[in-house]
């Protein structure tokens, strides 16, 4: 476990009372979508992207640590993501949308959650948000943020950023996940290339690239020592058999004991109890938003307490 004694970005943020000058904003902001990629790359979503789920090492200039991966989703281990979780400041349309048997794109989403967290870190603000609900019940605020979410109503206008920025936020903000900016296409961005330190750009690569040959030296030397005589599988099988023939003969003495064979999981049965297990996951995650799925059916349904 690492130590990340800074705090998180929520906190400075909030501590900076108006937001974070440009250039710190994009400083944090490259580190976040640099650690993003590498999830995505390696297939998997976080799914709740957020300023308290980024923590800060402490140096002179904070190291951002990504955390919190409870609502995570592997795109090949599980099943796609369906379920209406994360915080609802940062949930894109189609996660708030998500109903029963639809799926969306996690990575898209967490796009998105990227753009949500870059406003708040300018601004100090979430950018679905509005002054005037302050006067606003909660449920009503809520409502109103998400009928703005579905319409991505940003109100980029009142940023006071450079034009490359506004451009960046509202390539990301945008409604329909297919029209949105990818992460590759954000890593491309002038904004974010503008003062990115030597060699992060080619970081991912080079560290996939690394654990890819990792994986290939280990299987590789697992058919080698499959290769002939007895494997260390086979070996650990005749073990475990021999212990249970033990163990039988000392529990019942009068009877001949059973030969047991050890139990083997192909890939198949793996995948089936990954798969087993995800459903479990999301039939949990279904009731963990139950006041929010009503928030979200009135503000689809037009219902009061906002504008």
């Amino acid at each position: 476990m690492e130590l990340a004694s800074g705090g998180d970005l929520f906190a400075l943020v909030a501590a900076s009372g108006k937001g974070l000058p440009e250039a710190d904003a994009r400083w944090y902001f490259q580190q976040i979508v640099c650690a993003l990629d590498y999830c995505h790359r390696a297939g998997v979503a976080s799914r709740d992207v957020k300023l308290e789920n980024a923590l800060l090492a402490e140096p002179e200039r904070p190291l951002v640590k990504l955390c919190d991966f409870g609502y995570s989703k592997h795109e090949s281990a599980q099943s796609a993501p369906g379920s209406r979780v994360g915080t609802p400041a940062y949930l894109a349309p189609e996660v708030v949308t998500a109903t029963g048997g639809e799926t969306y794109d996690g990575k898209a989403a967490d796009v998105w959650s990227c753009g949500v967290m870059l406003h708040a870190m300018l601004c100090a603000r979430y950018p679905f948000g509005r002054p005037e609900d302050a006067s606003l019940p909660a449920d009503a605020r809520l409502r109103a943020m998400l009928r703005r979410i579905l319409a991505a109503d940003a109100a980029l206008g009142d940023l006071a950023v450079s034009g490359p920025c506004a451009d960046l936020l509202s390539g990301m903000l945008v409604a329909d996940p297919a029209a949105r900016l990818t992460l590759a296409q954000v890593q491309r961005h002038p904004w974010f290339l503008e003062d990115l330190p030597a060699g992060v750009a080619a970081l991912n690569d080079e560290l996939l690239a690394e654990q890819g040959a990792e994986r290939e030296r280990e299987e590789s030397e697992a058919v080698r020592l499959g290769g002939g005589g007895a494997t260390t599988a086979a070996a650990a099988a005749a073990a475990a058999a021999a212990a249970a023939a033990a163990e039988a003969a000392a529990t019942a003495p009068n009877q001949p004991p059973r030969p047991q064979q050890p139990r083997r999981q192909t890939l198949a049965q793996i995948r089936a109890l990954l798969a087993e297990a995800a459903a479990e996951e999301d039939k949990d995650c279904e009731g963990e938003d139950e006041d929010l799925e009503l928030d979200v059916d009135d503000a689809l349904a037009g219902g009061g307490g906002g504008d």
